[in-house]
């Protein structure tokens, strides 16, 4: 039987996205994207913030540091990944994060980067080039 594994969110950035280099690899970035979910119980308002660690694979890497800044709202297409690694002490660390595929311009005060083709938003998985022994969260 087959499985599914895809993610769906629209959030703000909640910094600038990070560009990493490692060794001779194709660059690739990270973002932090928060989700808010608002609900209301027994007459009070509640609210919660989850954030999110996005990874964007080499070929989306310029139009986000070009285009992608703090509080800037997108739309992300990816899958769930999780991540294992060993710190400079020995330490086990696990982490979960959304490697991204596709993602599109929500800001309408961003008109440069609305016109921008889908095809320099969107990526297949042969361009994914995120192996997990090669980045450290």
């Amino acid at each position: 039987m087959s499985t599914f594994n895809e993610v769906l969110l629209i959030g703000h950035l909640g910094q600038n996205p990070e560009i990493f280099r490692i060794g001779n690899k194709p660059p690739f970035a990270k973002l932090q994207l928060a989700t808010n979910k608002r609900w209301e119980k027994d007459g009070k308002q509640y609210e919660r913030t989850d954030w999110h660690t996005v990874l964007f694979p080499a070929r989306l890497v310029n139009v986000a540091e070009k285009h992608l800044k703090k509080g800037s709202k997108i739309l992300i297409k990816g899958e769930l990944q999780t991540r294992k690694w060993q710190d400079k002490e020995g330490k086990q660390h696990l982490a979960t994060v959304i490697s991204s595929h596709h993602f599109r311009f929500l800001d309408k005060a961003n008109k440069e980067a609305l016109n921008i083709p889908i095809e320099d938003v969107e990526t297949t998985n042969e361009d994914i080039a995120l192996e997990e022994a090669e980045i450290p969260f």
